[in-house]
């Protein structure tokens, strides 16, 4: 009888102890880890792309540090769209392309792994892809974009270290938001869907973005190719009141005023248009390179 009892005694404290999670443990111990391999922002943070060339070294280092993090952490959203960024700066744009994919599946609230994926297809002249996901860019708003950063922890590594840099994540969001509008309607320019150019253009305007007017310079281009003169000369008039030397919206207000009869009022626009590009004043870019962000 005491036997049992002391049997009993032994499964009660068996069953009872605190239960170690194990899984956890070496998670944690697999995170301690790869932090003390972990290459600096700093690189990162200085890096510009429109002027650098990634140094191949460097861009190695990342890749290989961010494929270890996803084979231990493979539902760590931030660390699947980061690789995806070295992957495509890397000349790797298949692999590329499947991690910002696993980024947008895990976590569809950070706006910056839409823009990448996005313009990932958009360099690629994927356009159907493109549209799809730019789109779907644009409605992914401020606030949760900034959540999702906040509940990253390779993206509060970087706040940690770098507060300046955080300082200035709401201008280089709207700049991104700029680049997603510019993209699709570079895309709805080239596929002659002019009406879907004017709403996207419009709601660029609506939005807040259009800093400089070149958003209603391009929804007064899909008005005049509309053949909506009326319409488009008061898009262009509007542009010209944002930026006084945009040169091509004086051309196109010119043309405007031509259609409607004011052959007078399109004689002056025409003769600005000409002033400023002798001037060398252009506002239009004739092509756009997409280079991926990763805040």
């Amino acid at each position: 009888m005491l036997r049992r009892g002391y049997l009993l005694y032994l499964i009660f404290i068996l069953f009872t102890l605190p239960v170690i999670n194990y899984t956890s443990m070496f998670n944690n111990a697999r995170l301690r880890s790869l932090n003390r391999i972990r290459p600096s922002f700093k690189y990162l943070i200085r890096f510009d792309p429109q002027k650098d060339i990634f140094d191949p070294k460097i861009l190695n280092q990342y890749v290989d540090f961010y494929k270890q993090v996803v084979r231990y952490f493979p539902d760590q959203y931030d660390a699947h769209g980061f690789l995806g960024i070295f992957y495509y700066y890397s000349g790797d744009y298949k692999n590329s392309e499947s991690a910002l994919r696993k980024a947008v599946g895990l976590n569809e609230h950070n706006f910056w792994h839409y823009h990448n994926l996005g313009g990932l297809y958009f360099q690629q002249k994927r356009y159907k892809e493109a549209l799809d996901i730019l789109y779907k860019s644009v409605f992914i708003t401020q606030d949760d974009t900034f959540l999702s950063i906040l509940a990253s922890p390779i993206y509060q590594q970087i706040i940690y270290e770098h507060r300046d840099f955080d300082n200035g994540k709401v201008k280089r969001l709207f700049d991104g938001y700029r680049r997603v509008y510019t993209m699709l309607i570079f895309i709805l320019q080239e596929e002659k869907n002019y009406l879907q150019m004017f709403n996207t253009a419009y709601g660029a305007v609506k939005s807040g973005v259009d800093e400089n007017g070149i958003y209603l310079y391009f929804a007064g281009l899909a008005a005049f190719n509309l053949k909506e003169f009326q319409k488009a000369a008061f898009l262009f008039q509007e542009s010209i009141k944002k930026n006084s030397n945009f040169t091509e919206s004086y051309y196109y207000l010119g043309l405007s005023y031509e259609k409607i009869g004011k052959i007078e009022e399109a004689k002056t626009a025409a003769q600005r248009a000409v002033f400023l590009k002798e001037q060398g004043i252009m506002n239009v870019p004739l092509e756009l390179k997409f280079y991926p962000a990763f805040y």
